[in-house]
């Protein structure tokens, strides 16, 4: 082979495995195309697999230079396993033809390895931009490409050994300056077609994707037809309106899923879009599966091919039910607004910036007396604003509208002027109106008359100020607390008996502040109980105070309770009255009826005196009787009859009991004791009262009669007291009778049950009745009937009985008798007796 002849020899060998490369690349691209592959992962191993297997198959057509020596165009696949698969699929071609040149070994091992891995290197670094580069690569890209694939090989082969280096270079340079650029070139346009041709199919791919994405989840329903009017496209919304499947409407027309006569107006309209090439647009109304019956706007337009010949029908169904109710509502809402504007006591004006009136309502008209002739199109602050304001108003107006310079403020008042120079105070809200480009147009102004508000607050304002003079020098603590018991208001007085300062206590807790520390959390429980609705309202209570300098005052407070809109009870308001000397005084009083009471006992002893000795005479008599009957006894024989004697000083025991119990009744009731209301069984007290004046109705010649009301319930009381008040009007009674005839003597003492949980106690007589002249003071202190009488008997029963809570009356006509009636409390009712 001669040396022209040989580099000849080589191409052709060269052009021969760039066939194979040619052949088996797109074997494998259209064996590519049909897996699909859908891992980007695996698609990258398996076409980096591909073209190695590529560059191996080629590896079996070399040209020999020595034995282990040999060259090729493996690299051609190599480098465009990049651009084709990617960075990962050139590495992984690299290392699979790497791999294979290590196994065969040989002289060339360190150039051919060499020159692979270069060559992967660079495919991969192509290949990294390959895609986004594609369409832009031409074919210098390719040639430049393929000739720093002749750089690399002919670098490579610099490291053959010594001996082989000239004879490959003078070889392989030229063949492998034209085979590996032409094969770069021809394989390059293949891939690149390849690639273009899958890109369009991706794009083609997704933009149908979207498309139908779109059609798909349109609220609107959209469909297509052929010109004879068969779906062949419908979305999802389109089936569910009329409760389709898609392959029971596809190929089929209208009247196979509508009613007859909507089918031929569908029709109809068909015929119309294709005969005039038009779209047809028509509101109607549509019932559907489930009953509604829905407003619908339909759109159809005829399809057109590239040529501008209809290939088909479209339509839009668009559900407009909302839309149209809203659009009456607005329409509604717009005459109400407009009504409103109108007919509101309310002022609404637009100014444009020049401060002219272009919209005003009625009200302002009516408000001012002017004509809407006259208003629009007046300078505002010219015509409404009083003189002395103008200059501000406009200056205000301004800086705000017209200059921007400062925000309008959102609320101010100010005078207007009506006819005849009166002045109307309208309290505004402001809102700038702007154009599309959000330069400022005018301000809207929206006003209320607050003119009667404003003279009723400084009403109110006087009378505040009038009451509050009127609380300073009232003389009756005033105080108020909130919810919490925070003093919120306090008069002067308040201030003056409580020692503290008109500003000290505000704010303050009142219980704290002022009560004492043994009652404090017990009546902050009661109020905070009233507070929360645990407990009823209390009304009237007494309570101590400590004031400031530590001296405690009693009060008695008068409340009332201010409530919330649910009726929940938001404080207190409450009028005091210091009664610490009163309630001393009315103490040092009971006290002095209490030493009254008991010289009246003993006025009354000492006038039943008589009457006791005779009682006690009778079972002293008796035991000196049988005293010395049993002394008798026992002298007259050493052998005494001991049952007679037993007898007798059993009978000597009862009179001894029975003249005991006569002392001890006349001790009880006149000693000093401090009285005490418990619950008393009031008919026992009363019988045992008869028992200490039973010897005057024999002495009088009096029949007393006791009607006593069976199972009558305890009452709450002083037994000794009640025993008081009722000998003495039994003794005033009997006494009353000494001029009557003695079979007329009668004296009665009742019980019963009254209404109001109380018990009567009735003391009548059959006397002659209550002179007139002293039936009105009959209970005053020292009147009297009787001739030696002191006449403070009656005056110290009715303190008795009104310190129980009851009260004492007297009936009397002449020669009828007289009677006496007073009531006690039940034992369970709340009221308290004392004495």
């Amino acid at each position: 082979m001669t040396a022209i002849s040989q580099p000849l020899d080589v191409f052709l060998q060269f052009a021969n495995g760039l066939a194979v490369a040619l052949v088996l690349a797109f074997v494998a691209i259209v064996f590519r195309n049909k897996l699909q592959i859908a891992s980007a992962t695996l698609a990258m191993t398996f076409d980096g697999a591909v073209f190695g297997a590529i560059g191996i198959a080629v590896m079996f057509f070399p040209f020999p230079i020595a034995p282990g020596a040999a060259l090729d165009v493996r690299v051609v696949p190599v480098v465009l396993a990049g651009p084709f698969g990617g960075p990962g699929a050139a590495l992984i071609a690299g290392a699979i033809v790497a791999g294979y040149r290590l196994y065969l070994g040989g002289a060339g091992i360190i150039a051919g390895t060499g020159a692979i891995v270069t060559v992967a290197c660079i495919g991969a670094i192509i290949g990294r931009r390959w895609e986004e580069k594609a369409q832009r690569i031409g074919v210098r890209h390719l040639l430049m490409l393929g000739l720093s694939l002749v750089a690399a090989t002919l670098g490579w082969t610099l490291l053959l050994p010594a001996d082989l280096v000239p004879i490959a270079l003078k070889t392989f340079t030229l063949p492998v300056l034209i085979s590996h650029p032409i094969g770069v070139v021809v394989l390059g346009l293949l891939l690149m077609h390849e690639a273009g041709r899958r890109h369009a199919e991706t794009a083609l791919q997704q933009s149908e994707a979207r498309l139908r994405a779109i059609i798909d989840n349109s609220p609107a329903g959209i469909y297509l037809k052929d010109t004879q009017g068969r779906y062949i496209l419908a979305n999802d919304e389109f089936l569910r309106r009329f409760a389709l499947a898609e392959d029971s409407i596809i190929g089929k027309k209208a009247d196979s899923f509508m009613s007859p006569k909507i089918a031929e107006r569908v029709a109809i309209q068909d015929r119309e879009v294709i005969e005039n090439s038009k779209n047809v647009t028509m509101e109607f109304e549509a019932t559907y599966p489930d009953g509604t019956v829905r407003r619908q706007i339909m759109v159809k337009f005829p399809v057109l091919d590239a040529d501008g010949a209809i290939t088909g029908i479209g339509g839009i169904n668009a559900d407009i039910t909302d839309w149209k109710r809203a659009e009456e509502n607005a329409r509604r809402s717009e005459a109400l607004f407009r009504e409103f504007f109108e007919s509101a006591e309310l002022v609404f004006v637009t100014l444009d910036t020049g401060g002219r009136v272009i919209a005003c309502n009625d009200f302002l008209l009516r408000l001012t007396g002017h004509k809407r002739a006259d208003v629009m199109g007046a300078v505002w602050w010219d015509m409404f604003i009083p003189a002395d304001e103008r200059a501000v108003l406009r200056q205000l107006f301004e800086h705000t509208v017209v200059e921007g310079r400062i925000p309008m403020p959102p609320h101010f008042e100010n005078d207007i002027l009506a006819k005849g120079d009166e002045h109307r105070t309208i309290a505004w809200d402001n809102v700038l109106t702007c154009g599309p480009e959000g330069e400022i147009k005018g301000v809207v102004c929206v006003g209320v008359d607050i003119t009667e508000r404003r003279r009723a607050i400084a009403a109110i304002r006087m009378e505040k100020e009038r009451a509050e003079q009127y609380l300073s020098i009232a003389g009756t603590i005033i105080v108020a607390l909130d919810a919490t018991g925070a003093v919120t208001l306090i008069n002067g007085k308040g201030c003056e008996v409580l020692e503290f300062g008109p500003t000290e206590l505000a704010g303050r807790n009142w219980f704290d502040a002022l009560l004492p520390a043994e009652s404090r959390e017990r009546s902050r429980a009661v109020y905070l109980g009233v507070v929360e609705g645990r407990h009823a309202p209390v009304e009237y209570f007494e309570n101590e105070v400590v004031t400031k300098s530590g001296r405690r005052r009693l009060i008695a407070w008068h409340a009332s309770y201010a409530r919330g809109e649910t009726g929940a009870v938001t404080g207190t308001l409450s009028a005091g009255i210091d009664v610490t000397e009163q309630r001393r005084a009315e103490k040092e009083a009971a006290d002095l009826r209490d030493r009254l009471a008991r010289v009246a006992r003993l006025s009354t002893m000492g006038e039943m005196a008589t009457g006791f000795a005779h009682e006690l005479n009778q079972p002293l008599a008796a035991i000196n009787n049988y005293a010395r009957g049993a002394l008798r006894v026992l002298k007259k024989s050493p052998a005494p009859d001991m049952e007679s004697l037993v007898m007798a000083l059993e009978k000597l025991s009862e009179q001894a009991e029975r003249a005991g119990n006569v002392i001890r009744r006349i001790r009880w009731f006149v000693q000093k004791n401090a009285p005490q209301a418990t619950a008393i069984d009031l008919n026992q007290t009363i019988c045992e009262a008869t028992e200490l004046f039973n010897d005057d109705t024999l002495r009088h010649q009096v029949l007393l009669e006791l009607d006593l009301g069976p199972a009558l319930p305890p009452v709450l009381a002083d037994g000794i007291q009640i025993q008081q008040v009722v000998i003495n009007l039994a003794r005033n009674a009997m006494e009353a009778m000494e001029s009557c005839a003695p079979d007329g003597r009668k004296l009665a003492i009742r019980t019963a049950v009254r209404p109001g949980s109380r018990v009567e106690v009735t003391v009548a007589d059959t006397g002659p009745g209550l002179p007139p002249e002293i039936r009105d003071d009959l209970f005053e202190p020292f009147v009297t009937t009787k001739p030696d009488g002191m006449g403070i008997g009656l005056s110290i029963c009715r303190s008795i009985v009104a310190a129980h809570g009851g009260n004492l009356t007297a009936e009397s006509a002449d020669g009828v008798g007289t009677t006496f009636r007073f009531t006690l409390p039940l034992a369970d009712h709340p009221a308290t007796a004392a004495a």
